[in-house]
């Protein structure tokens, strides 16, 4: 059990730049939207800023709001992992989410945009060191928990993209169908195209269908198959609610998942309650509980005791979730019976 209270989740800033970068490289490729790149990075949460800023707005119908979360050790102030939601992916000015449909015989993949405009999460990731205890499952559902706290700023459909299979840095679904056109390796490719602006990605995207039984034999087998170091975050996004969409990631082949935002689990197995400080110890039940609107959103991971419409709550968790008398908190635990999923290196791919 988790001292009293060890993690918080917040926004992140410009000040977190170097902690941040610290989180990519440690992720030892594959995750896209965390390049180890600094300017990439300081764009990446300039951009988060101005999303938590405007987040009592409406969004412009044009502009990709991204809210990206870091969490901390708050004995340490480490930055030790992040989650993020971005909404209205592929909007324009953006990168398109483009992507590979699968037809209904599975004879063909053609290129497609039909998740444009759709709220993603994604941008998971955790250290190594700290995925003991089911810690990466807290971070992943903290993502939820934001989408409750303003669910009109999210739309119907969120989906998730999971890394696919590669190893070596070679992804077989990338070699068969993109490797001779672009003459670079899949990890060179997909920084290259990560940092693209505009409608880049969709001069490079296939104009005709793709024939399956073109593609190498192991291109074929891997295909809509996560790698297998995501084995817990897609059963995580199962758990969810998140089924397979029939669509997979335009290079690597990794699945798409897609799920209606009322239906996701966490947030209909939430609760809200009045919190209050009060005398809580490691006996008490480890929760996820989340405190303001989304502009001022902030997660503790944290024991607290739920006693009819009241969240006793240690008082270090009260104060780092910037409370006030009387307000509301939303709070997710794990069912009695559920079992601890181990969390891969690679959380998601994305």
């Amino acid at each position: 059990m988790f001292d009293l209270p060890l993690y918080i989740l917040r926004p992140i800033t410009g000040a977190d730049l170097d902690g941040l970068y610290d989180l990519a490289c440690s992720a030892e490729g594959g995750l896209s939207s965390l390049q180890p790149d600094r300017t990439f990075l300081a764009k990446y949460i300039k951009t988060a800023e101005q999303s938590f800023a405007t987040a009592d707005k409406p969004a412009h119908p044009d502009i990709t709001r991204k809210y990206l979360l870091g969490l901390h050790h708050v004995a340490s102030g480490e930055l030790i992992g992040c989650a993020a939601v971005k909404t209205n992916i592929g909007a324009s000015g953006e990168p398109p989410f483009i992507n590979f449909d699968l037809s209904a015989d599975a004879q063909f993949l053609s290129a497609s945009d039909r998740f444009a405009g759709a709220t993603e999460v994604g941008s998971l990731y955790l250290k190594k060191e700290h995925r003991a205890g089911g810690l990466g499952r807290y971070l992943a559902k903290a993502r939820y928990l934001m989408i409750a706290a303003q669910p009109s700023a999210f739309s119907r459909t969120i989906v998730a993209e999971l890394r696919g299979v590669s190893h070596n840095g070679k992804a077989p679904f990338y070699d068969a169908v993109f490797a001779a056109k672009f003459g670079c390796s899949f990890l060179e490719a997909d920084a290259q195209f990560a940092s693209l602006e505009e409608r880049a990605l969709a001069l490079v995207s296939p104009e005709k269908p793709v024939r399956v039984d073109s593609l190498s034999a192991e291109a074929a087998r891997v295909m809509g198959q996560a790698h297998p170091s995501g084995g817990g975050a897609l059963k995580l996004l199962h758990d969810e609610g998140f089924r397979d969409s029939h669509t997979v990631d335009l290079f690597d082949g990794g699945p798409i998942v897609a799920a209606w935002r009322s239906k996701i689990t966490t947030i209909s197995e939430s609760r809200e309650n009045e919190a209050q400080i009060g005398e809580v110890d490691n006996t008490a039940p480890l929760r996820l509980v989340a405190a303001g609107d989304l502009k001022h959103f902030r997660v503790a991971i944290t024991p607290a005791r739920r006693q009819r419409r009241y969240l006793y709550l240690p008082e270090r968790a009260y104060r780092e979730l910037n409370l006030a008398p009387g307000e509301k908190v939303r709070s997710w635990r794990r069912p009695k019976k559920s079992e601890p999923v181990k969390i891969s290196e690679a959380l998601a791919r994305v």
